[in-house]
């Protein structure tokens, strides 16, 4: 995980990933974390979702690799797919907070927006809060037009930043809702500059699509050594 989703060195995460596989071919996790965390990453969906399917194989009753599946059709652009593979997740677990904000993360990408925040309020619930719930569901407020209660959440976040650590893509992400480009396009230099495993996945996740204009956003996702197919 490390050595991919911090250094970016993605052959030699590859081949320590590939060895824990062949090691414990029956380690569901392994596969899991292949294709989430390294071969997601990299744009390699099909090879992600093909590594998915054997976890869920090794451990079909486990809600969190279930929710990773509809997180890769997510990446995919296929969001009615998602859809059916977060919902399939629900049934695991439907207490599981981030079945839940994955569900709002699809609907607010198709643009159905009071139905994102609804969702999103509920994994904030059942999750008891964090940074990255809150700024999501700020984004979410935003779009479906609650402007004054998603710059309550900018403010928090800003406020709690000066306190202790929040994560910087937490930030970007509201920002990029707001269309504040240039701002959220700083703070993922930040959390780059950190090395935030959830900044690896700017190459290829949809909510990061309004930055791809700029020169500065792909002066970024170069920095991730990705292919140059995802780049």
């Amino acid at each position: 995980l490390i050595t991919g989703m911090h250094d970016h060195r993605w052959s030699e995460a590859e081949r320590l990933f590939r060895n824990a596989t062949r090691l414990e071919p029956s380690y569901a996790e392994a596969h899991h974390w292949l294709g989430t965390n390294l071969l997601a990453p990299l744009g390699r969906l099909d090879e992600a979702l093909e590594s998915l399917a054997v976890a869920q194989r090794l451990d079909p009753l486990n809600p969190v690799i279930a929710e990773s599946r509809g997180f890769v059709k997510l990446l995919a652009r296929r969001y009615e797919e998602a859809l059916v593979d977060q919902r399939a997740a629900m049934e695991l677990d439907p207490n599981f907070h981030l079945t839940n904000s994955s569900i709002g993360r699809v609907y607010m990408l198709m643009g159905r927006y009071e139905e994102a925040v609804h969702w999103m309020f509920k994994a904030r619930e059942l999750s008891g809060g964090s940074d990255k719930l809150d700024a999501a569901l700020g984004q979410c407020l935003w779009l479906a037009g609650r402007r004054e209660e998603a710059l309550r959440t900018l403010q928090r976040l800003k406020d709690e930043g000066k306190k202790r650590f929040v994560p910087y893509t937490a930030t970007a992400i509201l920002l990029i809702g707001m269309e504040q480009f240039d701002a959220a396009i700083d703070w993922l230099e930040l959390a780059l500059n950190r090395g935030e495993f959830s900044a690896a996945f700017i190459g290829t996740h949809p909510i990061y699509d309004p930055l791809r204009r700029f020169p500065s956003f792909t002066r970024l996702v170069n920095r991730l050594n990705l292919p140059a197919a995802v780049r």
